[in-house]
């Protein structure tokens, strides 16, 4: 191999090589914004399965109250029995939606692996220039 003439000077160069640094750390911050904008998506839907089961389970609570009372009340077994089956039946739907919004929500998957993969890239590259 022959070494080539560059006809560069040290500044013109420091000043390139200044620019492209430039470069790829505006292209690393816009990845990183695209990817953690990505993700907040992705928890906002989880967040609401959650919140939509909590309502649910809410409700299903609030129904199996109101069935212990009514049987107390009226100790008559179909008033009681009514709103304790709702009750079960809406905390049962609930504790899906619950469980569907926590199994899709996975910490790992908050991560923004693109953008450390070309981090590590990039140091690696850094440090064989060196």
């Amino acid at each position: 191999m022959t070494p080539h003439q560059d006809d560069r000077t040290l500044g013109d160069m420091f000043a390139e090589l200044s620019q492209h640094l430039r470069t790829l750390v505006h292209q690393e911050l816009q990845l990183a914004r695209l990817e953690l904008t990505e993700k907040a998506v992705k928890t906002r839907t989880c967040l609401v399965l959650m919140i939509g089961g909590g309502v649910f389970a809410y409700s299903g609570f609030l129904a199996v109250i109101a069935g212990i009372v009514l049987g107390l009340i009226a100790s008559g077994l179909p008033a009681w029995l009514g709103a304790f089956l709702v009750g079960v039946v809406l905390a049962g739907v609930g504790y899906l939606f619950i469980q569907s919004g926590l199994a899709r929500l996975r910490l790992k998957e908050l991560t923004p692996h693109h953008t450390i993969d070309t981090l590590k890239e990039d140091a690696q590259w850094l440090r064989q220039t060196k």
